[in-house]
């Protein structure tokens, strides 16, 4: 898992892209290498995701939703099962702020025509039609 930059001084701050320094204060961190999987949240899920002393990823939060994307899945039971996630009083209980999440994997790094040298982080290459 990747890991961010320093986090901002207070709750909630955000800059607009707009802003003349936007690209100043973006923050991003970059590694080479293949990506198996990204998660893209708003700043809403980052108590519960994201170690803010470390800005290290949480696993637990992450490797269930990278589990799914692996499987053959119905989309439309698929985005219930996460809307009640997200208003779940679990969740909502450690947040007031919107809370979205986007998590996309690559098919061809878990199907059978993965490029050759590809590794599988989740040990679990195989036929997603199956």
């Amino acid at each position: 898992m990747g890991r961010l930059l320093p986090f901002s001084k207070y709750v909630n701050e955000v800059t607009p892209l707009t802003a003349d320094d936007a690209l100043d204060r973006l923050r991003l961190s970059m590694r080479q290498g293949s990506v198996s999987a990204v998660a893209m949240l708003t700043d809403g899920l980052e108590n519960l995701c994201i170690n803010r002393a470390s800005g290290q990823p949480y696993p637990p939060f992450f490797v269930p939703f990278f589990e799914a994307i692996v499987k053959p899945m119905d989309t439309a039971k698929g985005e219930r099962q996460l809307a009640s996630f997200l208003n779940s009083d679990r969740v909502c209980s450690k947040t007031e702020d919107d809370k979205t999440l986007l998590v996309a994997g690559r098919l061809s790094q878990y199907g059978e025509k993965a490029l050759p040298g590809e590794q599988d982080p989740l040990g679990q290459r195989g036929d997603l039609s199956s």
